[in-house]
């Protein structure tokens, strides 16, 4: 079959021909395809940019919409969507799991709002190769000096506080540098501010950014409260590579700088779209309840909250446990606490395999997902029908869009996939409003 390619914008330009279907939980396609030829053809959907139409002939189009899309639902973000682009930021807080962190499928929602709506920065950063068995995002590396210890959102609770990155890096070495280096084919980063995200205890530090064209250096007081504080470094001319040094300047061996993340804003516009990418590989839905410095969560300023969790929470039983309902329920209400009028969405998952058994529990999970977005008026995003329903995993393996080994993570090729029909869910969503 001829391969024929679509851009973006292209697909973007056919959502209102899909606003036209009747959501339906009974019209659902979720029967498992096992003739590659004889597919259904309302399923049908090419792939922009990826491969032929027929490569995920499962995928269910159909149900490719945010649930539950309302002026109510949407909140500040369906204003701030129709204000002025230049004068108005949009920042959107992706929490998750390691479906979210390696940004695979981030990267391309994030590359279709700010194409719609202006580029206002890349979002929240962390040096994760300093944080033992982990990995980066797919578009930076990590290099740093010193000796460091750390924590995450896959420790409960985590055994040092953390904050909305899910991560935290702590030294008391008298002299660090951190390095952050974004890929070639990353776009480069022009001029940014750069929000460095800390906690400076029992010590008084020098802080230093630099990318190699302009240097900026601050000098940090030690903590005054258990909070922690943003400090901001403008770096004009940002190509692709930026540093920080951190120097003690006083306090003895009880001091110690914990290192929360950055956070890179675009200082061109004051618009444009922010999209922070907050996933930790091995999460589960108990991450924010457990976040000792949620606190932080209060400085994004978040139009739109989405909380991405759910495999680590019904993998490995094939049930849903029974504190689940109870802490989305209450993850809900803790970010509305700090932002109550944030849109908030809550992502189903997909039925994946393991040891060799389907997780059939996933679409329980996605009922009860439905269940609570009613009753907590939020909106509802379920990758468990668009994907293709019961039997989708081997498929997405069949294709050459998931990981053959483990039967749980799609490829690169897979999650950009994901990211593109979720970010034409959403723009559907904001443009039909």
């Amino acid at each position: 079959m001829k391969k024929q390619l679509l851009t973006l914008s292209m697909l973007l330009a056919a959502i209102p021909a899909a606003a036209s279907l009747t959501y339906s939980p009974s019209s659902y396609s979720t029967t498992l395809l096992t003739n590659k030829v004889a597919h259904n053809t309302n399923t049908k959907l090419w792939i922009p940019e990826y491969e032929a139409p027929s490569a995920l002939y499962n995928l269910n189009t159909a149900a490719n919409r945010i649930e539950f899309a309302n002026a109510s639902t949407l909140g500040s973000l369906l204003t701030k969507w129709r204000a002025n682009q230049n004068e108005t930021p949009i920042v959107i807080a992706h929490f998750g799991d390691s479906h979210v962190q390696p940004g695979w499928q981030v990267a391309p929602i994030r590359k279709a709002l700010q194409t719609a709506r202006g580029n206002g920065g890349r979002g929240m950063i962390f040096p994760y190769t300093i944080a033992k068995r982990t990995y980066s995002q797919e578009d930076y590396t990590i290099t740093s000096t010193g000796s460091w210890r750390t924590a995450n959102s896959i420790q409960q609770p985590p055994k040092i506080g953390v904050g909305v990155t899910g991560f935290v890096a702590v030294t008391s070495d008298s002299f660090v540098k951190v390095n952050f280096k974004f890929k070639q084919s990353a776009d480069t980063l022009g001029n940014i501010n750069a929000a460095l995200n800390f906690r400076a205890m029992n010590g008084r530090y020098e802080v230093t950014a630099s990318n190699g064209v302009a240097s900026q250096t601050k000098v940090i007081d030690a903590n005054i409260d258990n909070q922690i504080q943003s400090v901001n470094f403008e770096l004009p001319d940002t190509d692709k590579e930026f540093s920080f040094t951190i120097s003690r300047l006083s306090g003895g061996p009880n001091a110690e700088f914990e290192f929360h993340g950055v956070n890179l804003d675009n200082a061109n516009i004051n618009g444009g779209v922010t999209y922070h990418n907050l996933g930790v590989g091995g999460a589960n839905f108990k991450a924010i309840e457990q976040q000792k410095h949620f606190e932080q969560f209060a400085s994004l300023n978040a139009d739109l909250v989405i909380l991405d969790w759910g495999t680590n929470d019904i993998l490995y039983t094939n049930s849903i446990p029974n504190y689940l309902e109870r802490t989305i329920r209450n993850t809900i209400q803790k970010v509305r606490a700090i932002n109550p009028n944030a849109a908030i969405l809550l992502s189903s998952v997909q039925e994946t395999r393991y040891k060799g058994q389907r997780t059939t529990a996933a679409a329980q999970y996605s009922e009860l997902l439905r269940r609570i977005a009613i009753e907590e008026n939020v909106m509802f995003y379920d990758w468990y029908q668009v994907s293709g329903g019961p039997g989708s995993m081997r498929i997405f393996q069949d294709t050459g869009y998931a990981n053959p080994k483990d039967s749980i993570h799609l490829n690169g090729k897979g999650y950009r996939v994901k990211g593109e029909l979720f970010a034409q869910a959403l723009v559907d969503a904001l443009n039909n409003n």
